[in-house]
């Protein structure tokens, strides 16, 4: 009698384990705008980033700190409402139809085809949203590439600062084979020296003439929050049309990056294929500790929690990566490779 008593205790406890609880709410998603709200539950996540909001709205009333802050105190207490963000961002009137061919619009496009295609591109929304929020409130996720192109007929140099808010890495079959389903390896790849050659040539002032070139990536500034975006949706050329690459990639939960420490905080996941995707966020919770699936109005704590097997995690649909920086060395130490070409 004892033991089925115990073992009815067992299945109770796992039936209890297994419920899909959360600690937070969602958002409302009144037409299928989950590229939106995918991303506002990571901003609302995203460590000291509501707290530069909240003083920046005070301040910043042309910028879209009131409206993320009003969203972010909502969320506290209530399933939100988005419409005032969608409105401050030009998200309409909207004529639900749905592309055929389009890939997720790039940013130039949002304005004349807004009303057109259902299936828009979550990190164009991210880099809207931080491009229209105050600078001292955004400025914790942008980050600063140095470019050098070294002509090899005259050795010039020409160096340029390219600032960023997500970091395009390259996935799948276009990778060489070491690297095509491992994220750390495709990221270095990024700072791999690459040569111009054939239809690649730069034109160089100096040469007077189309010059073979060497070109060199590092960083010149290291953002507090790194975002990584995924190059999941390509041209087929023979085709004629994008694809989406579905290959499971390793998502490791550290980084390391010449002197700083990065950890995974947060994903956003692309479901489906262009023709009828859906966004999702994973979030970790920095007050709870665990990991959580926001999808629009549904929030629930994640079972079994990522990581649980090890420092990776294989993913095939996670499209953005949001690391935070929790260690870094002093500015200024140690030169860079771009700094060392020539």
């Amino acid at each position: 009698m004892s033991y089925n008593r115990n073992a009815s205790r067992n299945r109770i406890a796992a039936r209890l384990d297994n419920i899909p609880y959360s600690d937070y709410r969602g958002t409302n998603n009144p037409a299928t705008l989950c590229y939106l709200t995918s991303v506002l539950h990571v901003l609302s996540m995203t460590p000291r980033f509501p707290e530069a909001v909240k003083r920046g709205s005070a301040t910043y009333s042309l910028y879209l700190d009131p409206n993320l802050d009003k969203l972010f105190s909502d969320l506290e207490k209530c399933t939100a409402d988005i419409d005032d963000i969608a409105m401050a961002l030009g998200i309409t009137g909207v004529n639900w139809k749905v592309s055929q061919t389009k890939p997720p619009m790039k940013h130039s496009d949002t304005q004349s085809l807004l009303t057109v295609y259902e299936q828009r591109d979550a990190a164009e929304y991210f880099q809207k949203i931080l491009c229209g929020t105050s600078p001292e409130a955004s400025k914790m996720f942008q980050g600063t590439l140095k470019r050098c192109i070294k002509c090899r007929g005259c050795r010039t140099n020409n160096r340029t600062d390219d600032p960023f808010w997500s970091l395009p890495i390259s996935v799948g079959p276009c990778l060489r084979l070491y690297s095509a389903n491992n994220l750390e390896m495709a990221f270095e790849d990024v700072f791999t020296p690459t040569t111009l050659t054939g239809d690649n040539t730069i034109y160089c002032d100096r040469c007077q003439a189309r010059k073979d070139a060497t070109v060199v990536c590092d960083w010149q500034h290291r953002p507090q929050i790194l975002t990584l975006q995924l190059k999941r949706f390509q041209l087929d050329n023979l085709r004629n049309r994008y694809e989406k690459i579905t290959c499971c990639i390793d998502v490791p939960q550290k980084l390391h990056i010449k002197g700083c420490d990065y950890e995974l905080y947060a994903s956003i996941n692309h479901y489906g294929s262009l023709r009828g995707g859906h966004y999702t966020a994973t979030i970790k919770s920095y007050e709870t500790g665990g990991w959580y699936d926001f999808d629009d109005a549904r929030v629930r704590l994640l079972r079994p929690q990522p990581f649980q097997q090890g420092e990776t995690t294989k993913s095939s649909s996670a499209y953005l990566l949001m690391y935070r920086r929790t260690t870094c060395l002093p500015a200024g130490e140690g030169r860079t490779d771009a700094e060392r070409v020539g």
